[in-house]
């Protein structure tokens, strides 16, 4: 399944491990270009506020700029 996704839906999946966001990242993923600029401006704030660990929270940001 293809799915269309702004950067709060991409955020909260990033910030919460969620049966939502396992289920986000398991299908392909497009996205506005200007989300990228977006992850790039809040990175760090986001990084502070999730529970994932940043090797965790990197690689499923890799997952979605590889797709």
């Amino acid at each position: 399944m293809d799915l269309v996704i702004d950067s709060n839906i991409l955020f909260a999946a990033l910030l919460k491990e969620s049966g939502t966001s396992d289920i986000l990242f398991k299908h392909t993923l497009y996205a506005p270009e200007f989300i990228f600029e977006e992850f790039k401006k809040y990175n760090d704030y986001l990084k502070g506020k999730t529970k994932r660990t940043e090797e965790d929270f990197n690689e499923l940001f890799d997952h979605i700029l590889l797709q």
